[in-house]
């Protein structure tokens, strides 16, 4: 690409991950990452519930859900565990679906309180029914 660039100090495998991220996903460590926002603490039902969700939810779906809320299907440098994320309240129970600001990491999640089913379904048509820009 460039004739005596840095680039050729580095293996190619650390370009692809400088530029494009890591496709090792530990949502553990994203959990212990996490702020909560608008009433919401690790304590909440609601919050319990999603991270119930996350952790027994298939590969393709945590992958899904990162793209959903931080529109990357890939870790940043240090995994999911160095990356900013919020969980922020978006108003009380309703039949309104999760939405997410991907360019602040922040899942807006309404507060379905302990009705996990109702989490479950709610987030997983939102993560899996998603189309975004439509840019990979």
């Amino acid at each position: 690409i460039m004739e005596d660039s840095s680039l050729d100090l580095f293996r190619p495998e650390v370009v692809e991950l400088l530029v494009v991220g890591s496709g090792v996903l530990d949502f553990k460590a994203l959990e212990s990452n996490t702020t909560y926002e608008g009433g919401y603490t690790v304590e909440s039902e609601v919050i319990k519930n999603f991270w119930q969700f996350v952790n027994t939810a298939s590969k393709e779906t945590q992958v899904q859900l990162l793209k959903f809320a931080a529109a990357s299907t890939k870790a940043p440098i240090g995994g999911l565990g160095k990356m900013p994320f919020i969980i922020q309240r978006a108003g009380p129970d309703s039949s309104l679906l999760p939405t997410s600001h991907t360019c602040f990491n922040t899942l807006l999640l309404p507060d379905y309180g302990s009705d996990y089913d109702k989490l479950a379904n709610n987030l997983g048509r939102a993560v899996l029914e998603c189309e975004g820009f439509g840019l990979e």
